[in-house]
């Protein structure tokens, strides 16, 4: 890595000063620098070179007086593309350069720790340490099997630590459980906001929101991640708004209007349409689509039992349309619905009845 400004460790001589320039030797040339210590030891320094130079985590160097004469310190670098750290992020510094003066395996996981809910991928490893790939393959699964990280995927090798992974899944189970508190009529939260909200790679969040399935820490259906002990509840005010829509839907009204337009019609938000139209799906009265084709489950036992009394194996679009009075903008959907229920296949331009 081409670097102007790292971190290292070093030893030192006598008569060196505090916060002094000096000369670096390594690979056989000569640098002007600054040296700034971590602390009053010195041991942790900070080193801003006059021009980049070629350095990566391990690289050994020498540091001598302003003039090159005196040797004053040996130094070995820790972190090649260090930036100035706050005040209040020194004592966390000096903790990552302690963890990053180990040895392959404390260093990779001190590095992958460092990158947090992010992950740490190969190509920043590569540019971090002049590591084999047999050896970087061969730290992390150390690493994995010691349950300190995650190996993600191996080509490209993308790692995530196990402290950032507990981190990331505790800040999601606690914001979709605040958000469902602070709206009521809140029907789950999508992956993709969740991703977009804590700005990390897919791969992690979907780990994650797995990792907390399974564990029973929340629920996950289709596209929404909801709380675990998550219920649908309605008023008695609501009960009567359910029935209207149940009716309406009975009537295939959600076939003829949009629901924005049921949503006037009921003088209601979306949200808690939503909510509305989920508990109608939850107590089965209401039948969903993957695209969000709704209809009444009366009506599609209606269909369903017309389909077996059909006296075919098959059915084509034009007749299934001619069947069920349909349109071809609602027919293709309801097909597939029946495709995803498995009343029906897909064979060409027919249907194959199940």
């Amino acid at each position: 890595m081409r670097s102007q400004r790292f971190d290292a460790r070093l030893n030192r001589e006598e008569g060196m000063e505090h916060g002094a320039r000096a000369q670096l030797t390594h690979g056989g040339h000569r640098f002007g620098v600054e040296v700034r210590p971590y602390e009053p030891s010195g041991c942790f320094v900070q080193i801003t070179v006059d021009r980049p130079i070629e350095v990566f985590w391990g690289s050994g160097f020498e540091l001598l007086d302003p003039e090159g004469r005196r040797k004053w310190a040996s130094g070995t670098v820790l972190d090649p593309a260090a930036h100035q750290p706050g005040r209040s992020r020194k004592a966390h510094r000096l903790e990552f350069l302690e963890a990053l003066g180990g040895g392959e395996k404390e260093m990779l996981l001190a590095l992958t720790e460092s990158k947090g809910v992010k992950g740490l991928t190969e190509s920043e490893l590569e540019g971090f340490a002049s590591l084999s790939e047999k050896d970087r393959h061969r730290w992390a699964q150390d690493l994995e099997a010691d349950g300190q990280i995650k190996i993600l995927t191996f080509e490209p090798l993308f790692l995530l630590a196990e402290s950032s992974f507990n981190y990331l899944c505790d800040k999601l189970r606690g914001y979709i459980e605040k958000q469902h508190r602070d709206k009521p009529d809140l029907i789950g939260i999508t992956p993709k906001s969740l991703r977009a909200r804590f700005r990390i790679p897919e791969r992690v969040n979907l780990l994650a929101l797995k990792a907390l399935q399974r564990e029973g820490r929340l629920l996950w259906t289709e596209d929404k991640v909801l709380p675990a002990d998550f219920r649908i509840q309605a008023s008695p005010e609501e009960e009567e708004i359910l029935a209207e829509l149940e009716e309406l839907s009975l009537k295939g009204e959600f076939k003829r209007v949009s629901l924005e337009e049921i949503r006037k019609r009921l003088r209601i938000s979306t949200d808690r349409l939503n909510r509305l139209l989920a508990l109608l799906i939850e107590r089965r009265k209401v039948i969903q689509g993957k695209d969000g084709f709704l209809l009444h489950s009366q009506w599609l036992d209606e269909v369903v039992a017309q389909l077996h009394s059909w006296g075919r194996d098959e059915i084509s679009i034009a007749e299934f349309k001619e069947m069920t009075g349909l349109s071809r903008k609602y027919a293709i959907p309801l097909l597939e619905l029946l495709d995803q229920l498995g009343i029906t296949r897909r064979r060409g331009s027919h249907r194959e009845i199940l």
